[in-house]
C-alpha cells in the first residue's frame, strides 16, 4: 500500500546543497510510513479515492485522485521536516554577550504534520475542479 517511496522524496530535493547524507533510504521509509498514515487517520478512503482515479468507475467518483498527488504531499511533509527537524518558526542571533533566541512553530519539534494546503489537495475533486474556487460576475450592461 506505500505510495510514496524514498526514491520520490531524494527526486523532489532542491537543496541547498544534496541531499542530507545521514538520512538514509531506512529513515526515509519510516517517515513515509508515518506520513501515510497520517493521510489515512484524516482520509480513510484514500486508497479507495486513488484506485477510483486509476480505473474509473460507473458512476465516476468525484473525489478520486491521482496517486501522483499523493506522492507529492507526502514528499513535501517529508521535506518540511528534513529542511527543519527542530521546527523553527523564527531565529534571532546576537553579537557580544546577548543571547540567541528562537522561537519554534505550534507543532512539536520533530513532528510530521499535514498543513492546510495539503489537506485541501488530498481533499480536492477530482476532475469536478477541487471545489469551491472564486470566481467574477460581470455586472456592466453589453450595449448593442
Amino acid at each position: 500500500m506505500p505510495w510514496a517511496t524514498a526514491q520520490n522524496v531524494r527526486d523532489r530535493w532542491i537543496g541547498p546543497g544534496p541531499f542530507p547524507a545521514d538520512i538514509t533510504d531506512a529513515m526515509l521509509g519510516v517517515l513515509v510510513d508515518d506520513v501515510e498514515d497520517s493521510i489515512l487517520a484524516e482520509f480513510p478512503d484514500m486508497q479507495q479515492r486513488i484506485d477510483d482515479y486509476a480505473t474509473p468507475p460507473t458512476p465516476p467518483t468525484p473525489q478520486a485522485i491521482p496517486q501522483a498527488r499523493v506522492v507529492k504531499v507526502v514528499c513535501r511533509v517529508i521535506l518540511r521536516h528534513v529542511r527543519n527537524p527542530e521546527g523553527v518558526r523564527t531565529k534571532s542571533e546576537g553579537l557580544g554577550p546577548f543571547p540567541i533566541a528562537n522561537t519554534y512553530g505550534g507543532n512539536d519539534p520533530g513532528t510530521l504534520y499535514l498543513t492546510a494546503e495539503d489537506r485541501e489537495e488530498l481533499a480536492g475533486l477530482g476532475s469536478l475542479g477541487g471545489g469551491q474556487k472564486a470566481f467574477t460576475v460581470d455586472t456592466i450592461p453589453v450595449r448593442p
